[in-house]
């Protein structure tokens, strides 16, 4: 499931690089916070339907958590904002803060 969803984000931003901003290394978890940056030119395979060339480029800050077993890998989470990338894309407008 990890290779099929990192190759997604390849394929579609292929210039892609991902900066390694902080790792913290447990017993038995890997956190690491960075920096997804990339030309989004090619279509997109989102769960709600692909989305289509738009060549902006974003730059969006992510969470993995990382679960650890000897020297593999056996779980994954990663955490990003959504509406931060959609926006970025052109595809939603930036949230508006209430003025009271």
């Amino acid at each position: 499931m990890a290779r099929t969803f990192y190759r997604i984000w390849q394929d579609a931003f292929p210039d892609n690089q991902l900066k390694t901003l902080q790792i913290v290394d447990g017993e038995d978890a890997v956190v690491l916070e960075g920096v997804f940056e990339g030309t989004h030119t090619a279509t997109l395979a989102a769960p709600g339907g692909s989305i289509p060339v738009t060549r902006k480029r974003v730059t969006v800050p992510f969470v993995s958590v990382l679960g650890v077993s000897g020297d593999r890998f056996t779980s994954l989470a990663l955490y990003f904002d959504q509406m931060e990338i959609m926006t970025q894309l052109g595809l939603a407008q930036a949230p508006t803060t209430a003025v009271s």
